[in-house]
């Protein structure tokens, strides 16, 4: 360093998009003065009008079917020179992981797994067994190669069973989460391991009772430099991340589980180890290890346990010597999931799958937000963009769902009825094309004209998949076959050749009209036409086949509305003049 001259700050690369663990990590770096630049986090996002960015790069997003994403980033490794990148979410992770010979410039740079110990904890199976053979505490399950193998579980657990993949996120499905699901009859057992399968073997637990509590930790080749828990107090029945929490002592016993667990590994990194605690029978079980930044950070952060920072000591500047202590009792809320949390306990069945809360508890629990007594995931006050922008994104997001005014849905549906008078070709929009849109496609086949050609597409750049078994099954039920169906992209072509386009939801409005501006005229939603209280048609990934049976059966309802909008008379264009919509040789706007 010249004499004279500033010391340099420290550079750090933080890959991700969520207003969890990336904007923790984003703000808890950038209070200690670090230069936070960010990647694969679109401008729009939250955590991106964080103060605390201090530059924000456009790179192309991981992608199995090309290498732009990957020669984007090596060049940005090379011109920056970062002291230390942290992928914080599973798709963030898992393209860095796979490619580390492409990476090996940097690797001391990267925050990654070693591969042995990746392969073991990034696999729901293979952690389950480690914790097993190690004597921890574990759910029973069963290990499910085909539905055939469904028997054993059958005899010996009770509904609701937790149904749960190898994984989260796949290398060649890194825009949709496999999620842990409960199945409250054999029907839905099969269904949910059915759609699961293609994706590797399946696990079906027991439920264990009690409610949730993670032990979060840094650790180095085993052993645990600094260690923190948290309970939660709102979290979703059917599993998930909570939406509100509390810190607590460590437990002595969770404490050393997670220690042998780490050790058994020589783990080195940071981790949260999740378990189930049943206090009336004085029981606990390890569920599962999240083995990178984890949903309930802020809590951490806010209670004294700066983990991002305790990370970058550790890799750039070699650290072993961490503080121990930290403040209990600390509440912390993600207010947007907290709303859906109370929203479904307020009006839930009373099952184990859909508890009634008491609406007393519910109000009580309002009381430290109401008095300011608690810390918010993304509302903090030296940093307060974030948390409005996600306030806004979450209103916006529950105004679409919510009852419309009479005058509004009767001229938007007037609107499309018109539309639909003059149209020829009907084109359906949605995020991926293997869900919502290729069931209004092939249902409109059937149901209008035949002078009126119909066609299906999606935002997502990703072509050939084909759509979930729970989805192909849901349709079947209502006599339509998607079995055939493969996902295409949007293009402009196809936009300038439809007269009429259907959206689901505002985010597919959102992104269509970013992309494709001149566009909007012909575009409606297609929820208009139908009877729910709202326009939007949410996207039913994750939710299981109950939830995809309600989508399609709101489609289902809109596209019969359609139909009958169509004119039934002879087409006055012939269908020779104009090839189908879509078809090679369209013209694409300029």
């Amino acid at each position: 360093m010249t004499p004279g001259a500033a010391p340099r700050r420290g550079k750090v690369l933080v890959l991700g998009k969520d207003t969890r663990a990336f904007l923790a990590v984003i703000r808890s770096l950038g209070r200690r003065g670090l230069d936070v630049h960010v990647a694969w986090c679109d401008r729009r996002a939250p955590a991106a009008r964080s103060r605390y960015v201090g530059t924000r790069h456009e790179l192309p997003s991981p992608s199995p079917h090309d290498t732009r994403w990957r020669d984007g980033l090596l060049d940005l490794l090379a011109r920056e020179d970062f002291d230390l990148v942290v992928p914080c979410s599973d798709p963030a992770i898992l393209p860095l992981q796979g490619h580390t010979a492409a990476f090996a410039p940097f690797l001391g740079a990267i925050y990654l797994l070693d591969d042995h110990v990746f392969r073991i904890v990034f696999d729901k199976l293979e952690s389950w067994a480690l914790a097993r053979s190690l004597g921890i505490p574990v759910a029973r399950r069963v290990r499910v190669r085909s539905v055939d193998d469904l028997a054993p579980a059958l005899a010996s657990f009770a509904f609701p069973m937790v149904v749960k993949p190898r994984a989260s996120f796949t290398m060649d499905r890194l825009g949709r989460k496999h999620h842990v699901r409960w199945a409250r009859s054999p029907d839905e057992l099969a269904s949910l391991v059915q759609a699961l399968l293609p994706w590797g073997d399946v696990a079906v637990e027991e439920r264990v009772a009690g409610h949730g509590a993670g032990v979060e930790v840094l650790a180095h080749e085993g052993r645990v430099l600094a260690a923190f828990q948290h309970v939660r107090i709102h979290e979703p029945p059917s599993g998930g991340g909570s939406s509100y929490r509390r810190s607590s002592a460590l437990d002595p016993a969770l404490l050393g589980a997670t220690q042998t667990y780490l050790a058994a590994l020589r783990y080195t990194g940071v981790a949260m180890l999740e378990f189930r605690i049943d206090p009336a029978a004085g029981t606990w079980a390890f569920i599962e290890i999240n083995a990178r930044f984890w949903g309930s950070l802020p809590l951490a952060v806010a209670a004294g346990a700066d983990f991002p920072w305790y990370l970058y000591q550790m890799w750039v500047q070699g650290r072993r010597q961490f503080p121990q202590g930290y403040r209990t009792g600390v509440y912390c809320r993600n207010l947007v999931n907290d709303v859906r949390w109370m929203t479904k306990s307020w009006r839930g069945r009373g099952d184990a799958t859909s508890p009634r809360v008491p609406r007393r508890r519910i109000l009580t629990d309002l009381l430290p937000l109401v008095t300011l007594r608690e810390h918010s995931d993304t509302f903090v006050r030296d940093d307060p963009r974030p948390g409005f922008a996600e306030l806004w994104e979450g209103a916006r997001r529950l105004a679409a769902t919510m009852r419309v005014r009479p005058w509004r849905r009767g001229r938007g549906a007037e609107a499309a009825r018109q539309a639909l008078g003059e149209a020829r070709r009907v084109l359906f929009l949605c995020k991926g094309n293997i869900y919502r849109s290729p069931f209004a496609h092939h249902l409109a086949a059937r149901l209008f004209p035949p002078g009126v050609q119909v066609a299906s597409c999606g935002m997502h750049p990703e072509t050939g998949r084909a759509c979930p078994a729970e989805a192909v099954g849901v349709a079947a039920e209502m006599g339509v076959d998607l079995r055939d169906h493969r996902s295409r992209d949007l293009s402009a072509g196809l936009l300038r050749e439809a007269d009429v386009v259907f959206v689901f939801d505002e985010d597919n409005y959102r992104a269509l009209r970013e992309r494709h501006a001149w566009a909007m005229a012909r575009v409606h939603f297609l929820g208009i036409l139908g009877d729910q209280p709202g326009v939007g048609i949410r996207d039913p990934e994750g939710g299981g086949p109950a939830a995809v049976r309600d989508v399609y059966e709101a489609i289902r309802r809109s596209v019969t509305a359609a139909a009958r909008c169509l004119p039934v008379a002879e087409r006055r264009v012939p269908i020779a003049v104009r090839p189908p919509l879509g078809a090679a040789g369209a013209r694409e706007q300029p």
